[in-house]
């Protein structure tokens, strides 16, 4: 027998034979050499491995490699039996390298949660237009993204060769999202400034900072004390965002002024890991709505009208500030905000965005900083 092996192996033709003794086990044997493979059966999709070139890898060694992949891949790799597997098993794998792992596997769950147990084979499309119309019913633009979450779970199941179709594909957002124009004013800046400190650690500073950096809510919640460069013989220092905590994906060092500083260190006093407004159970801080609810509640009993605005307008009436009343270079602001535009993609205004413009923001924002401990005193 292995004397015809080698006769075909050397000349005859390329050729393959199948093992009896040990389903999907081949042996292709060409002019040149001979290997084997095995083919697997896997949610649907057939593929061969590799097991070795034969006569190195003889007869039993081909099966018992054969037999212990199978096992290894039965074990690694099996269909979710419920949706709520399949997000275990998304969130295992694909969470890490999400920007906003968290709050995306949150949202996932919430939308989930009444078909958490149905086989993923058996979702519909009407099923996932449910799902999302019931949320745009109180939460419009988190309807929207939920519906993006989920046709992205889908899409990385049917990669990964657990499902055959995308339930999400063909479902319209739910709602029309329009650019926010609220821009709060000094006056109402200081105002939630003020009611911000009575509120207890972490959100009342969290708020605070998120006035005085003009960063994005999880970009604050999330610092750590090893991003933080603050130099004992300063009353200033500096934080480095790296890009995998960003928007856009670009690091950036931010200057923090005086005040933004006393936040801080004030914040020592409840440090129990890396996280700088970390809660008592050591995470970071997710419960913005709830925690806004009982802000708004503070600041309403204060001022003659409601004032309506979100975390994120506060970035917005710091650029409004800074161009219209500290009269900041739009390059300056933008860069204050981490934006960067198409005309700014080149090598040379990257560099110059990070270097060059450092100071000229360090300048707005601790103006930036005084303008709103002068509207807080005036308040």
């Amino acid at each position: 027998m292995i004397k015809r092996l080698q006769a075909f192996a050397d000349e005859g033709p390329r050729t393959e034979y199948s093992d009896s003794g040990h389903p999907g086990l081949r042996l292709r044997i060409g002019p040149r050499s001979a290997s084997w493979s095995l083919f697997l059966q896997l949610n649907g999709q057939r593929s061969r491995h590799a097991l070795g070139e034969w006569p190195d890898v003889g007869v039993d060694e081909a099966r018992r490699r054969a037999k212990r992949l199978q096992q290894e891949t039965k074990h690694s790799r099996t269909t979710p039996a419920t949706l709520a597997d399949l997000l275990a098993d998304y969130a295992a794998l694909k969470g890490p390298s999400l920007r906003r792992n968290r709050s995306t596997i949150n949202s996932l769950k919430d939308a989930i949660a009444s078909i958490r147990h149905r086989h993923p084979a058996t979702l519909s499309r009407r099923d996932i237009a449910t799902i999302v119309a019931r949320k745009a019913k109180t939460a419009p633009s988190h309807a929207n993204r939920q519906l993006a979450y989920l046709k992205a779970l889908f899409n990385w199941a049917i990669a990964q060769g657990l499902m055959e179709t995308n339930p999400a594909l063909g479902v319209g957002k739910p709602a029309r999202e329009s650019p926010r124009e609220r821009t709060p004013t000094m006056e109402e800046i200081a105002a939630i400034w003020t009611a911000a400190a009575l509120r207890p650690h972490p959100y009342g500073p969290i708020v605070q900072m998120l006035i005085l950096t003009a960063c994005r809510r999880q970009e604050v919640a999330e610092m750590r004390w090893s991003e933080l460069r603050l130099p004992p013989q300063s009353k200033v220092g500096e934080w480095i965002i790296p890009a995998s905590r960003t928007k856009n994906g670009r690091a950036i060092r931010i200057p923090l002024s005086a005040s933004a500083r006393e936040i801080i260190e004030a914040a020592e006093l409840y440090q129990i890991n890396d996280l700088v407004f970390a809660t008592f159970s050591g995470s970071p801080f997710q419960s913005w709505s709830k925690a806004k609810i009982a802000l708004d509640r503070v600041i309403n009993t204060n001022s003659s009208e409601p004032i309506e605005w979100t975390h994120h307008d506060l970035r917005r009436s710091f650029a409004t500030y800074a161009c219209d009343d500290l009269d900041a270079l739009p390059e300056v602001v933008d860069r204050c905000l981490n934006h960067v535009g198409a005309a700014t993609s080149s090598t040379v205004a990257r560099v110059y965005a990070r270097g060059a413009l450092f100071d000229q923001r360090r300048k707005v924002l601790e103006a930036w900083s005084e303008a709103i401990l002068d509207a807080v005193d005036r308040y």
